[in-house]
């Protein structure tokens, strides 16, 4: 099960790109028969049309609009918990509509389901286009984040934990939903 969350609201370039990206996203969940829970937390009425049209995708209204991402994004994966015969469940944003392709989907379960991984954390393909600080911002994190772990590589490739898709088994879902450190607003 895929889980995300939506806002497309306003008429600029930008939030037209965004849409266009969102839809691309939605028509390679249909293409691939997945099943995808969205919270959306006030899109405009033609997005939420165009959602409509996909039936494997399940939208729900975000129940505290306007308080965290995290909230939002915790409602969607109890939601898509509600599955009951869901083994993996992947959190990405719309716009990322790349990642929804078979072969990478599959490589991802794979690393599960092997037992080899309780997170998968997709490479990120190009940040040439990150502005600067986020890029400046981000490597300094992840130095922190792997000095927590204790790990400084997996396959000799760096962490890239703030790319933001992430999929999890079952039980990892579990430990995300019972997981609620106060102050911790951008936690998965």
């Amino acid at each position: 099960v895929i889980y995300t969350s939506t806002l497309y609201k306003g008429d600029g370039e930008q939030v037209q790109l965004r849409k266009d990206l969102a839809k691309k996203f939605f028509e390679n969940i249909a293409k691939l028969h997945v099943r995808c829970v969205v919270v959306d937390s006030g899109s405009d009425q033609d997005f939420i049309d165009d959602l409509k049209q996909f039936e494997n995708v399940i939208i729900e209204k975000d129940i505290d609009k306007g308080s965290t991402m995290c909230e939002g994004r915790r409602q969607a994966l109890e939601k898509a918990m509600q599955n009951v015969d869901a083994k993996y469940f992947l959190w990405t944003e719309p716009e990322k509509y790349g990642l929804i392709e078979e072969d990478i989907l599959n490589s991802m379960i794979e690393s599960l389901r092997s037992g080899s991984s309780d997170i998968v954390v997709p490479k990120r393909q190009d940040s040439s286009s990150m502005p600067k600080f986020q890029k400046w911002e981000e490597a300094r994190a992840e130095k922190k984040i792997a000095k927590v772990l204790d790990v400084k590589s997996i396959d000799n490739e760096e962490l890239d934990l703030f790319f933001g898709p992430k999929m999890f088994n079952r039980s990892g879902a579990e430990e995300f939903l019972n997981y609620n450190k106060e102050g911790d607003e951008r936690d998965l």
